[in-house]
């Protein structure tokens, strides 16, 4: 079972991997199937998940992140491109 989660962006870095701590401890009964924070500079979206998986599939855990990180980076090269304008410059 997976537990992604983007939160508001308002709470800070620690903040994060506090909370993801405390998830991981509520959760100590369940098995254990990966867990990750990433915080990027600026207004970007953070990527908070944590995997409860019987079977703790590490190619899952990594293409899980993989494919989160290609979708926020997709949404912020669209985003520099209209900022852009028409032209490219």
């Amino acid at each position: 079972m997976n537990q992604p989660l983007v939160e508001p962006r308002d709470n800070t870095a620690a903040d994060r991997f506090t909370a993801m701590a405390d998830r991981i401890t509520q959760n100590a009964a369940q098995p254990f199937g990966g867990a990750v924070v990433i915080v990027p500079p600026g207004t970007g979206s953070a990527i908070e998940m944590l995997m409860l998986d019987p079977n703790s599939d590490l190619a899952m855990f990594w293409s899980t992140i993989r494919t989160k990180i290609d979708i926020l980076l997709a949404s912020a090269e669209a985003e520099k491109r209209r900022q852009q304008g028409f032209g490219g410059r």
